[in-house]
């Protein structure tokens, strides 16, 4: 009897340690952030606990007796898994439901025979984790489309120069061919054609070397009419066929100071957006430029704008448009629409920062199928025509100085020897930085000017021009160069007096150097 009581005492206290487990696994499978589940052979939930649950927005044990089949009908990567895991295999997995994204264990449940039952699983939200792991990866390719894009600079830069090279003697013998026809000679008109090609060839050059190197420079009086005309030219060949280009540009009152490869970039960004709205149905795509006042009421309804004056620049499409959630993050840095590869999601918070740099501000109004359209006010700079001297009246010919031009490209130093002896200049040439450095310190009285290229082996035009000014001050230097102007990038008290930008054109060359001997 003793043995008996003891017995059952024994199992009094186990059951009673039994339900003290239960309830404290219960309570631990309760309120740890974890969901555990189980399905049947037939895809049915047997087990639905946890208070992960919550961030599904169910409650344990809701969905017991319900098909997985049918509440993941729109979830196929869960289907695809159980019935994965049904077929014997056990792995985890980090599966997507809609904005959620959640690790799972998958277990196949055997019976006595060992033969699969039904699934058994745990998951739990990473969403966050996830999230960050996303952002870090296109961080990644958005520094790798940086790289890319400084590559790209670089490469655009050497052959840019290399292209100048070649477009300067085709300008200067044009210009020196001109200067000796006579107005009503027949080969004038077949000349100037020449000169044209030569010129448009010469700024698309220039609007290569803007956009590849993404500079920004000095701020000054734009008529942003041109700046419209060069960088639609340049946009046109990009676009397919199915797009088409319809702009309304007014051509006065459209002044702004600015920084002239700013504006260009603005423009290209808003136009390739609104092209790649417009790529599936094709469409019209709208540029319109006009001055526009804008009094005390139309700036309490834009903010950012004061009252005043401003240019207005407008770009619309007929594309997919947007809904409001997406209009209000369209200027938001990394936020993009476009598909994995398409876009870093820089190109409109870009322009935002541009434009409001420059005292402005850009508008965006759009509509889901109804396409979009961006507006940006600039202030006007409020330039009036001014009464100037007609620069080609002024005398630019030489009065017999002595110019020491140096150049790498025989080429190009032969046609500014032509161009200056043309002008009443003497000449003396050189192909080699190092020669002409040691030419000028044997007879620095003799040269009341140099002309020197800025990339040239072993001596660049920078360190000839600090050679110069360091055996006599007082010798104006010209840097000419095919990378644009070098001096934005220099710190002050660089040794040169001018800059010649590549192709240069004889006059305008003439006059600069003529400037500078006046002013000595």
């Amino acid at each position: 009897m003793e043995r008996l009581r003891n017995e059952l005492e024994l199992y009094r206290s186990a059951q009673t340690d039994l339900r003290d487990t239960e309830q404290r696994l219960r309570a631990l499978v309760e309120h740890a952030p974890i969901v555990l589940f189980a399905v049947d052979r037939d895809g049915t939930f047997t087990l639905s606990e946890g208070r992960g649950l919550e961030t599904l927005g169910l409650k344990p044990g809701e969905v017991v007796g319900q098909s997985a089949y049918e509440i993941y009908q729109r979830v196929p990567r869960v289907i695809d898994n159980i019935r994965r895991c049904l077929a014997g295999e056990a792995f985890s997995e980090v599966v997507r439901v809609g904005e959620l994204a959640f690790e799972t264990i998958y277990t196949p449940i055997k019976d006595e025979h060992g033969f699969v039952a039904g699934v058994s699983g745990v998951a739990w939200d990473v969403t966050k984790r996830v999230r960050a792991e996303e952002s870090a990866n296109e961080l990644g390719v958005q520094l790798l489309q940086a790289q890319k894009i400084e590559t790209i600079g670089t490469l655009a830069g050497g052959i840019a120069h290399d292209f100048n090279n070649i477009l300067s003697p085709i300008i200067g013998y044009t210009e020196i061919a001109l200067d000796q026809l006579d107005a009503g000679h027949r080969a004038r008109a077949d000349l100037e054609q020449v000169m044209n090609a030569a010129l448009r060839a010469k700024e698309l050059v220039r609007q290569i070397l803007i956009f590849a190197r993404g500079g920004s420079g000095e701020r000054r009086p734009v008529q942003l009419h041109l700046v419209v005309h060069e960088a639609l030219r340049l946009i046109r060949s990009t676009l397919p066929s199915t797009i088409e280009i319809s702009q309304r540009v007014e051509t006065r009152g459209d002044e702004v100071v600015a920084d002239a490869a700013q504006m260009h970039q603005i423009i290209m960004n808003l136009c390739t957006n609104a092209a790649h709205a417009m790529r599936e149905s094709g469409g019209v795509l709208r540029v319109e430029l006009s001055p526009e006042p804008i009094d005390e009421a139309a700036a309490a309804r834009t903010p950012g704008l004061q009252p005043g004056p401003y240019v207005v620049l407008t770009v619309r499409d007929q594309g997919v448009g947007m809904d409001d959630s997406t209009m209000a993050r369209v200027f938001e840095p990394f936020f993009t629409t476009k598909k994995s590869g398409e876009g870093t999601g820089l190109g409109l918070s870009v322009v935002h920062g541009i434009v409001h740099s420059h005292g402005g501000a850009i508008t965006v109004e759009s509509a889901v199928g109804k396409g979009s359209t961006f507006r940006v006010y600039l202030p006007s700079a409020q330039v009036h025509d001014e009464a100037t001297v007609d620069e080609r009246a002024t005398d630019v010919r030489g009065r017999g100085e002595n110019v020491l031009v140096v150049d790498d490209e025989a080429e190009v130093a032969r046609l500014l020897e032509r161009i200056l002896i043309s002008r009443g200049y003497h000449v003396t040439t050189f192909t080699s930085g190092e020669d002409a450095a040691a030419e000028f310190h044997a007879h620095p009285a003799h040269y009341q000017a140099v002309i020197t290229d800025q990339t040239m082996p072993r001596l660049t035009g920078v360190e000839l021009a600090r050679r110069v000014k360091a055996v006599r001050p007082a010798t104006p230097v010209i840097l000419t160069t095919g990378y644009g102007d070098p001096l934005a990038a220099m710190p002050p008290g660089t040794p040169v007096d001018a800059v010649a930008a590549k192709p240069f054109v004889a006059s305008e060359l003439a006059r600069t150097l003529r400037r500078l001997l006046d002013a000595d």
